[in-house]
């Protein structure tokens, strides 16, 4: 959940950087909420500390108790929590003093043991082997095992494991009063939760028969294309750190921090108060972003041109669009394939277009005389606007991913009968099998990174 901030952590500081394995790091951060089936993988990953580096625990302030959840006190009994997720508060927790108290508690079970079938066909007398990247690994945001049967370098089989971030969003939605189940729909996709709620929003909106009027849509769409930049800077900030062209890393850090700066003062509220049926956005002005967008064009120009980037990721684990629109993908990784050549580059330069694209659209809008939004029908109490006749809709926007859809439906009643979310990231996940059949491990992995998985939106 927290990848867009480990990523500005890691450049915040000298002194604060990411590490290849538990045993190398002076303290593990681990980011709330944890499920039943990552904690053990999160324990593991702390009895692989050094003797007396510490656990320190933080969770985000507005995240709503889950059901499926395994709270870090119980696996970390002794764990410094902090408040903020900066590289402050992370220097603090640390200058305690190293721990003399077990990372875990005694009682917490270690991670269970998986066997993995291995192909039965196999026309030469060589052994298969077994690579397992996660459940904790830096292709994906989030927790995922992706096993790699591999012959020699070559991979001959791939199989993800999900479920290490399942939250049972859908289902504990049908329990909440609408209001309260809105505020849950943000967190379906942490990185995108303007998106997330949008979509249920829009969805209640469709059964109360609300149509916002063009300027409130507008403020909506630019609140939606904000969120779409931030996601696409921060993820090639982690991808090229992941290739190891920290000079591009830092470049991306720069522009992703400078946008995170201007749109600070954006909106004179957040934007929950007012994403909501019947709540017209506040009149706004779009920041003028023109030279930020300048400078992510040549950033992406000079990846085209980069020699090294070239020869890791061009011509690498090419994606046909046919076969993305049949399984339907969408955002950036079609347009990688369907105007460029659907490799590892393609996909890197597709996001990065985006971000200028949209943020150029923000520069211009902010030229443009504004008008104050409203909303059709008419204007009732807080609780009211959240009467929902009984029938079925669909709400779909587009968000960092892709075209993140949900289906609501309602009974007449004070929460809804039935959710049921529809993710970017999943679509994108069943071709990874196939995807990395026959390449390489070393290309594998930047081939999973590339596709910009976020795992919480795949197990909800």
């Amino acid at each position: 959940m927290g990848a867009h901030d480990l990523a500005a952590l890691a450049g915040q500081q000298p002194l604060v950087m990411l590490v290849a394995a538990p045993r190398h790091a002076d303290c593990l951060l681990v980011y709330e909420p944890l499920n039943a089936a990552f904690a053990p993988a999160a324990a593991e990953l702390a009895r692989g500390l050094p003797e007396g580096a510490p656990v320190i625990l933080y969770r985000p302030p507005d995240l709503p108790a889950l059901t499926d959840e395994t709270p870090g006190a119980t696996v970390f009994p002794h764990a410094r929590r902090i408040t903020a997720c900066t590289a402050a508060a992370l220097q603090a927790a640390y200058a305690q003093g190293r721990s003399d108290a077990l990372p875990v508690a005694a009682a917490f079970p270690s991670l269970r043991a998986d066997l993995v079938d291995l192909p039965q066909e196999h026309e030469l007398a060589t052994e298969f082997t077994v690579f397992s990247l996660g459940p904790a690994q830096p292709f994906t945001a989030g927790p995922a095992r992706f096993w790699l049967i591999c012959d020699g370098e070559q991979v001959v089989q791939c199989r993800p494991v999900m479920g290490y971030a399942a939250r049972g969003i859908a289902g504990q939605m049908h329990g909440m009063a609408w209001a309260a189940a809105a505020e849950l729909a943000a967190w379906y996709d942490p990185l995108a939760p303007v998106a997330s709620r949008l979509a249920f929003v829009q969805a209640v909106e469709h059964l109360q028969g609300i149509t916002p009027n063009a300027a409130s849509q507008g403020i909506r769409e630019q609140a939606l294309a904000v969120e779409r930049a931030h996601n696409a800077l921060w993820w090639s900030v982690r991808f090229l750190r992941l290739l190891a062209l920290e000079p591009l890393a830092r470049r991306a850090a720069q522009l992703a921090m400078a946008l995170d700066a201007v749109l600070a003062g954006w909106t004179p509220e957040p934007i929950a108060a007012w994403l909501a049926p019947q709540r017209p956005a506040p009149v706004t002005t779009p920041p003028d972003l023109a030279s930020l967008a300048r400078a992510v064009r040549d950033l992406a120009a000079t990846v085209r041109r980069d020699r090294w980037l070239h020869l890791r990721t061009v011509g690498i684990g090419q994606i046909n669009g046919a076969i993305l629109h049949s399984a339907g993908v969408t955002g950036s990784a079609l347009t990688a394939s369907t105007s460029g050549a659907g490799d590892i580059q393609a996909r890197l330069v597709a996001r990065l277009t985006m971000a200028a694209t949209t943020l150029t659209a923000l520069a211009e809008l902010a030229a443009a005389p504004q008008t104050t939004p409203t909303v059709a029908g008419r204007q009732k109490d807080q609780q009211a606007d959240w009467y929902v006749p009984a029938g079925t809709a669909t709400g779909a926007v587009a968000g960092p991913r892709g075209t993140l859809a949900v289906d609501v439906t309602s009974d007449g009643g004070i929460h809804p009968a039935h959710v049921a979310w529809h993710a970017p990231s999943a679509a994108l996940l069943s071709l990874v099998p196939a995807l990395l059949a026959g390449q390489k491990v070393a290309d594998a992995e930047m081939i999973l990174a590339s596709l910009d998985l976020v795992t919480a939106e795949v197990d909800g």
